[in-house]
């Protein structure tokens, strides 16, 4: 053998490791989110398992650990799977319309409904619940969350 096929067969045995342990570390737990009270099948409902950075940015991000499924009165569960272990907060929108958006009255209330993991008490005076408030803890075990739907009237 020469020299030169030895370290092209060192090269292609690092490279194969190298994306074993990108896969082994690219998995995660599952996040199954329970949404409470959905109130019709129109539209449909986004679910977010956010880091600390993207709630209190308030950014639509986060594409790998989201879900985008039709609406359906009830009680819905959504698998988000593959997420790391750490800190996060579930975000929840029942947008009815399907305009990919929050929508607000002219006082600035959210006329669609919405909801956040740990169910945080929230009125027009309170605003956006702080992270303390939402987040849970993550490890390598698969975690379930509730999150109840709701609208401020």
């Amino acid at each position: 053998m020469s020299r030169e096929f030895e370290g092209g067969t060192i090269v292609r045995t690092l490279l194969v490791f190298l994306v074993l342990m990108a896969s082994i570390t690219a998995s995660g737990a599952t996040v199954t989110v329970i949404l409470k009270g959905v109130k019709s099948d129109d539209g449909k409902l986004y679910v977010r398992v956010v880091e600390k950075h993207v709630y209190e940015l308030d950014e639509a991000i986060a594409v790998e650990t989201s879900a985008t499924i039709d609406a359906s009165a009830g009680d819905v569960k959504i698998e988000i799977k593959n997420v790391p272990p750490g800190e996060y907060a579930v975000t929840a929108l029942h947008d009815k319309n399907g305009n990919l958006d929050m929508d607000y009255n002219f006082l600035g209330i959210p006329k669609e409904y919405w909801g956040l993991s740990r169910d945080p008490k929230v009125s027009a005076k309170t605003r956006k619940p702080t992270w303390e408030m939402v987040k849970f803890e993550l490890t390598e075990e698969d975690k379930t969350v509730e999150v109840k739907m709701r609208r401020l009237r």
